[in-house]
């Protein structure tokens, strides 16, 4: 390995540590009270050394917001792509939810304003737009393959960014605690995102768990 190179990994290495400890800082107070100079000393830099690697706070969030991103994404293509379009959708809203039920603190920098004037690009929400892509193309198959109703290609982009503002609108109010004990009953999550498929669902299709 040459200079260049391992100096390029240990600045990774120092990068990681960082955004290790603002993870560990954010989970326990929140984004909006993290400090640059609590981050530095869990660490074990200096707050010069720390500006560094990011500029200013706003910097080390936007890169918890592409990694959230990055996580969030994997998480939805974990859900099985073998099922019927109405399934899919269904195991999908479920990813959604976990992955922010699990991920609360990280859910906030994305889709919230951590730090005030916090405020990512265009580009930088291209991150955001390929996991959206995930759900869209779920309802596009659908429509496709005649599980849902037909619609035309706006129409099923509406219908995609309906499914994730339903999604969206569940897992703010389950995070204000609106919901109380039913965020954690399966029920709750699982009747919702049945209306969902329901809905969307082409009208000569019987409905297999009437029938079962």
């Amino acid at each position: 390995m040459g200079v260049r190179e391992r100096r390029e990994r240990e600045r990774e290495q120092a990068r990681e540590t960082i955004l290790t400890a603002a993870r560990q800082l954010m989970r326990e107070v929140g984004p909006p009270a993290v400090s640059l100079r609590e981050v530095a000393r869990r660490a074990e830099y200096s707050p010069a050394t720390l500006y560094e690697y990011f500029k200013d706070k706003e910097a080390i969030f936007l890169a918890l917001f592409h990694e959230g991103f990055r996580r969030f994404g994997e998480a939805l293509r974990e859900a099985p792509t073998d099922l019927p379009a109405d399934r899919r959708l269904a195991a999908l809203g479920r990813a959604y939810f976990l992955f922010a039920d699990a991920n609360p603190q990280h859910y906030q920098v994305m889709f919230g304003e951590p730090v005030p004037g916090f405020c990512p690009t265009p580009e930088d929400w291209q991150a955001a737009d390929a996991t959206f892509m995930i759900l869209y193309q779920c309802i596009a198959d659908g429509v496709a393959t005649g599980v849902f109703r037909p619609m035309d290609p706006q129409a099923t982009w509406m219908a995609a960014i309906t499914a994730w503002s339903l999604m969206h609108g569940i897992v703010t109010l389950a995070h204000a605690g609106r919901f109380g004990d039913y965020r954690h009953d399966p029920q709750f999550l699982d009747q919702a995102l049945t209306f969902l498929w329901q809905g969307l669902r082409h009208p000569d299709l019987s409905d297999p768990e009437q029938e079962a």
